[in-house]
């Protein structure tokens, strides 16, 4: 990961895919530093979901509450939480960067040592409606490494604002992030909670997502999918349920 990382950094930025030759042309130069070197969307969003865990302070069963959205791209370096709509996923043409994120199955149960969510960060390698990327734990928590091959196509659009995605996702998980995030460490282990290693596995995921672009600087957002968790994941004592949905909305401000 880190070599990879290197080499990222060795390769010059592409172009945005949703640029057209036109905007090669530098015009204004405020628009061409937001085209080609900072675009920054910012918003709050409303997240529905099922819990997967049989323990803890969030069990099995729907929970819902506001969280934010972010999507920043300075130059060839992404910040995301919201992978399925951002830049970085998005285009026509070939896009090669790097990528950082704040997240990870947090999880907090009477017994167990918290796990938390950690910075990671890594890199990503796109062309069309393919995206590859990989990211690592940055802050040494030992949480591991996630690979994802992410499929975006376009449905359709309603006229010139309205677009339909249709999202596939497969997410590997290494056998360090299902340790530390699902695993029973020997000194935590009960009668219901047998300790368990964790050990790779493979994710899938389908998503519906709608992007309706209100005005210039101003995206509504809804998104609505399940997620199918591999057998290193379900096998763990402290998960009940194999498959998850998700849903929610949100505003996404372009403030540069």
């Amino acid at each position: 990961m880190r070599f990879l990382v290197l080499c990222l950094l060795l390769i010059p930025l592409s172009a945005p895919a949703e640029d057209r030759p036109e905007d090669t042309v530098v015009r204004n130069p405020i628009e061409f530093v937001r085209k080609k070197l900072l675009d920054v969307r910012v918003g709050p969003g409303y997240d529905a979901y099922e819990n997967i865990r049989a323990h803890g302070q969030d069990v099995t069963g729907s929970h819902s509450g506001a969280v934010p959205l972010y999507d920043a791209r300075v130059g060839p370096v992404n910040f995301s939480n919201i992978f399925d709509q951002a830049n970085f996923t998005k285009g026509n043409g070939p896009r090669v960067g790097l990528l950082f994120t704040y997240t990870g199955d947090a999880y907090k149960a009477s017994g167990l040592s918290n796990r938390d969510k950690t910075l990671f960060g890594g890199g990503f390698l796109g062309f069309h409606y393919l995206t590859l990327f990989g990211y690592s734990d940055l802050l040494g928590k030992k949480a591991g490494v996630i690979y994802v091959a992410h499929y975006a196509p376009l449905l359709f659009r309603l006229g010139k604002a309205s677009n339909f995605y249709f999202v596939a996702e497969g997410e590997y998980m290494n056998r360090l992030y299902v340790d530390y995030y699902f695993g029973i460490r020997a000194w935590e282990a009960t009668p219901t909670l047998t300790a368990y290693d964790g050990r790779a596995t493979l994710n899938v995921s389908a998503t519906l997502l709608y992007v309706w672009k209100m005005a210039r600087l101003l995206e509504f957002t809804i998104w609505a999918g399940e997620k199918n968790y591999g057998v290193g994941v379900t096998d763990s004592p402290t998960v009940a349920l194999k498959h998850a949905y998700n849903m929610g909305a949100g505003l996404l401000f372009r403030i540069f």
